[in-house]
Formats: structure tokens, C-alpha cells, sequence
């Protein structure tokens, strides 16, 4: 009896002696939503989502179908005929569904001195990884980012990827053309509706359709967002005459209330909700100018 007791104190000091390891967070994945500015049919600017739907099972290996959209409902998804698949870091992308021919997109297992070459019809773009480290997302959450460079044309600047997100800075679903166009860049990037990471002042939040620019929409002046500590209880200001609107929005760009407000003191509740971050359209009515705000429910 007392063997057994020690072989089993045995195992438990093994276990907590192994170094700790954490699993990185997986690109190809459900979880994940991308909104990129784009082009399509010569118009340039215009706001795309991505996101993973449907697995197919091809040569033993289970591959996700990428799709994106411009519809701020997600209804009118269409697919770009893109199948990747994920194995210990790489990112492999299906060229071939009768040969099973694959190349890398991406390889989150690279260290610093590490390279990836990138096979192109004008020739071979090889990235070289200058630095490894890390930075905290808007949940306080960490992500390991790799800096990257040409390697034979430094003078290009520094790219990035980040874990699960990919490029950050052009082609973020075509990497091996991060260095030639800024079209398809990242503006924001969700993981599981939850804004994470991204450039708040291009941010398609809510997400709309088609081509948006801010010099078409003025922004309301006079707003103060008084009470938002996550308890679901907006308060919020609206310091000018006129009549006002509002539409609150969740992560997916989906309306789920609409209200009338006036000048002064405006409440509005978000206990009913779940949890997470929504977003506040206050429109003046006759003016059509409006703002978005970041909510809470905590």
C-alpha cells in the first residue's frame, strides 16, 4: 500500500515539474471573423468579412471552406473557393483537389532568423523573420507577433503577423503579397464575436455594406456616454436640440434595439443581453450625422 502511495506521489511531482505549455491559437477556425478593406470589380475601399464555415474530408486531412461577405447580416455569405487546413502551426492551403497539391500560407512555428519563401509567377519572395514577441489584445489577452522583412529588400519596412490573426498589415489572406498592396488589408479582427485586435477608426463596427467612406457621414457632436461599467445601464448625454435615434448593435452587426431619444439624459438597458461588447448608433434624425459607441455588458 505504501508503494502505491508513493508511486503515485511519484507521478504528480513529475507532472508539475514538466515545463507548461500552452496550445497557440489556431488561424483556421471557426471561432475567428476578419474585416479587411478591399477591392472588387475595379472599386477599391470597400469592406469584406471572412470567416471558416464547412469542413471536407480530402486525402486523410480536413480542410475549411473560406468565405466572405459584404452583407452586414452575414445572410449573403459567398464562398472564394479557398480550402486551408491547419496542423501544428502551418496553415496549408489546397491547390489541387486531384493531386492533393498544397502550399504553406503561413508557419507560426518560426523563430527569429527563421525564413519562408513564397512561390509566385514572377518568382520567389523569401520573408525573413527579424524579431519574435508579444502583444496584449483588447481583452488583456497576450498573442506571440512575429516581425517580418524581405530578405533581400530590407528597405521595404517591417511586416507582421500576429497568432491566429496572420498579417496584420496587407493580404492577410494571401501573405505573399504582403509586400506588394495594402488591398486586403486587416482593419479589425474578432474571436468569438468578441472585438479583439485592430484599427478602431477604420473598424467596420457595426459592420456595414459596400463602401462607406467618412467624409459621406459627418459625426454627431455633443454626446457624453455618463454610465457604462458593464452592469447592462447606459446612460448616456445628448447635449443639443433635435431628435435622435438609436440603434444598438451586436458584434455581428445585427440590430437588436431601435429607440427614439431627445436632448438631455437618455437611459437604455442591456441587462436582458448576454454578456459581451455591443455598439450604440446615436443618429440625429434630420441631419442624418451620427456616432458609434463601444458597449458593455459584463
Amino acid at each position: 500500500m505504501n508503494d502505491i502511495k508513493f508511486y503515485f506521489y511519484l507521478l504528480i511531482l513529475m507532472a508539475f515539474s514538466l515545463p507548461c505549455t500552452s496550445t497557440a491559437q489556431k488561424w483556421v477556425s471557426t471561432n475567428n471573423r476578419w474585416h479587411t478593406v478591399g477591392s472588387f470589380q475595379g472599386e477599391r475601399d470597400l469592406n469584406f468579412a471572412y470567416l471558416f464555415r464547412d469542413s471536407i474530408e480530402l486525402n486523410g486531412h480536413y480542410y475549411f471552406t473560406l468565405y466572405n461577405t459584404m452583407d452586414s447580416t452575414f445572410q449573403d455569405l459567398k464562398t472564394t473557393n479557398t480550402l486551408l487546413r491547419e496542423e501544428k502551426g502551418i496553415v496549408y492551403r489546397l491547390l489541387d483537389k486531384v493531386n492533393y497539391s498544397e502550399d504553406i500560407m503561413y508557419n507560426f512555428n518560426l523563430n527569429k532568423g527563421d525564413s519562408i519563401t513564397y512561390k509566385k509567377f514572377s518568382g520567389e519572395t523569401v520573408i525573413h523573420v527579424v524579431a519574435v514577441d508579444t502583444i496584449e489584445l483588447l481583452d488583456g489577452s497576450k498573442r506571440k507577433r512575429w516581425s517580418l522583412s524581405m530578405k533581400n529588400r530590407p528597405s521595404e519596412g517591417i511586416r507582421y503577423w500576429v497568432a491566429g490573426i496572420g498579417a496584420t498589415m496587407g493580404a492577410t489572406f494571401n501573405p505573399a503579397n504582403m509586400y506588394v498592396s495594402d488591398l486586403g488589408s486587416l482593419s479589425c479582427y474578432f474571436f468569438k464575436d468578441q472585438y479583439l485586435y485592430g484599427k478602431q477608426s477604420t473598424c467596420p463596427n457595426p459592420f456595414r455594406p459596400g463602401s462607406v467612406s467618412t467624409q459621406e457621414i459627418k459625426e454627431l457632436k455633443g454626446i457624453q456616454l455618463i454610465q457604462n461599467n458593464g452592469d447592462g445601464k447606459i446612460l448616456l448625454r445628448l447635449e443639443d436640440p433635435g431628435k435622435y435615434g438609436f440603434k444598438l448593435y451586436n458584434a455581428l452587426g445585427g440590430i437588436l434595439q431601435s429607440h427614439t431619444a431627445a436632448q438631455g439624459d437618455n437611459r437604455l438597458s442591456l441587462i436582458e443581453l448576454p454578456k459581451g461588447i455591443y455598439f450604440l448608433q446615436v443618429y440625429e434624425l434630420e441631419s442624418q450625422k451620427q456616432k458609434t459607441l463601444k458597449v458593455l455588458r459584463q
